[in-house]
């Protein structure tokens, strides 16, 4: 493997980058713009110097955290009126390989985080204080073009983390009765 680090592709080393995640080819991560961390979405296209031409998908001044991908869609955490919210970009350009504007799916009034994403489905945790359930978002907008609201799938009070998404199926840990449980919701039976 050694003789082939010729190959290996970096991106440019002038700020450091985390929590990166790759699908079909197309790979985002966090990055420092000089103020707060953003989503950057590399597509596996190259400049002429062989080093990856990424495009930077969020453009604010809050931190925006652990993105996900699938396809060339793209969720994650970003800081919205001091609460933690989930965002989505639709993998879209406009004119000049720009991107289009992110959208925050989660509305409400407290934190949300730990989004996974898989085809158009999202889900992450939503903790409103009292405690923590599961949402989910299937890509579909109002009239208006806004976001529907997204759907608590967890039980009411049963402090629900961890969930994960593939095939139309969900999981995610649960309390019920002081122990934690595994639920499934197979989202192709409802």
């Amino acid at each position: 493997m050694n003789d082939n680090y010729d190959q290996i592709k970096r991106t440019n080393a002038n700020s450091s980058s985390y929590y990166t995640t790759i699908s079909q080819g197309k790979v985002v991560w966090q990055r420092s713009d000089g103020f707060d961390s953003e989503i950057y979405y590399w597509d596996g296209k190259y400049e002429k110097n062989g080093i990856p031409e990424p495009v930077q998908i969020s453009n604010n001044t809050h931190d925006d955290l652990f993105p996900q991908i699938c396809a060339n869609r793209v969720v994650w955490e970003g800081l919205i009126n001091d609460k933690q919210g989930i965002y989505y970009w639709d993998g879209a350009f406009g004119s000049n390989r720009k991107p289009t504007e992110p959208i925050l799916i989660s509305n409400d009034s407290f934190d949300n985080y730990a989004p996974k994403i898989d085809g158009n489905c999202v889900v992450w945790v939503g903790n409103t204080g009292n405690y923590k359930g599961i949402y989910y978002w299937d890509e579909r907008f109002n009239n208006d073009g806004k976001p529907v609201d997204p759907i608590l799938i967890s039980k009411k009070g049963s402090n629900s983390n961890s969930p994960q998404i593939n095939d139309n199926k969900i999981v995610w840990v649960g309390s019920e009765n002081g122990t934690n449980v595994i639920y499934y919701l197979d989202l192709n039976i409802i």
